[in-house]
C-alpha cells in the first residue's frame, strides 16, 4: 500500500490539501497542514503555492484496488473525516484551556473521547470504513507520533505505552460503532467525556 503511505505523507507534510468548509463564508476551501514538533501535532499552514489538483489525485487513486485492500479513494474520503474530528478536538481543547487556564490539565484526556468517537463513526459507516479507520489510527501512531517523539528524546517505551492507549480506544470505538449502528456515537461514547467537558457541555 505504498500509494496510501505516499498520500498520507503528502497530507502530513503540507503537500496535499484537505478540503474544509470555511465557518465564516460557508465555502469549501483547500487547507494545508504540517506536523509541528513543538506542539506534537498538526498545525494549519499557509498555502504553499504548489498547484495540486486534489480532485485529480482522487481520480487517479480511486481505481487502485489490490488484494486484501480497498479503493484508496474511499480511504482518502475517510482521511477527510478524520481531519474534521481532529479539528473538532482542537476547538474543544481551546475552549477548555480558555475556560480553565493553561497548565491546569484542562484538556487532559480529551483524546480518550475523540479517538473512539471518530472510530465509532467509521465503524457505523460499513466494513470498508471500519477497516480504514483502524488503518488510519495505526498510520497516525507510526507516521505522526513515533518518529517526531523519538527525535525529541522521548523514550521508546513511553511512546509505545501512549500509542497502545490510543490504539485501545480506537478499537473500542470502532467495535462499539459497528455493533450499534442505530445509536448516535455521541451517546455511545458519552461515558468517556471528561469532567471538564461535561461542565462545559462539550460533546
Amino acid at each position: 500500500m505504498s500509494e496510501t503511505g505516499d498520500y498520507l505523507r503528502g497530507i502530513f507534510n503540507g503537500e496535499i490539501p484537505v478540503k474544509r468548509k470555511n465557518p465564516q463564508t460557508g465555502e469549501t476551501e483547500n487547507v494545508y497542514y504540517q506536523y509541528d514538533d513543538d506542539r506534537e501535532g498538526l498545525v494549519e499552514i499557509k498555502n504553499n503555492n504548489q498547484k495540486i489538483n486534489i480532485q485529480s489525485i482522487f481520480d487517479d487513486i480511486i481505481p487502485i484496488v489490490t488484494p486484501g485492500t480497498y479503493a484508496l479513494g474511499n480511504l482518502a474520503a475517510d482521511v477527510q473525516i478524520a481531519f474534521n474530528y481532529y479539528e473538532q478536538m482542537k476547538r474543544a481543547n481551546s475552549q477548555l484551556i480558555s475556560r480553565y487556564g493553561r497548565n491546569t490539565g484542562a484538556a487532559d484526556h480529551t483524546d480518550e473521547y475523540y479517538h473512539p468517537l471518530l472510530q465509532c463513526h467509521f465503524g457505523q459507516m460499513g466494513d470498508n470504513n471500519k477497516i480504514n479507520g483502524l488503518l488510519l489510527g495505526y498510520a497516525k501512531e507510526a507516521v505522526m507520533d513515533y518518529g517526531p517523539k523519538r527525535f525529541k528524546g522521548i523514550k521508546h517505551d513511553e511512546i509505545m505505552s501512549d500509542s497502545g492507549k490510543d490504539l485501545y480506544y480506537n478499537e473500542l470505538g470502532n467495535k462499539m460503532g459497528a455493533n450499534n449502528r442505530n445509536r448516535p456515537c455521541v451517546d455511545l461514547m458519552d461515558f468517556l467525556r471528561t469532567e471538564n467537558m461535561r461542565n462545559e457541555n462539550i460533546r
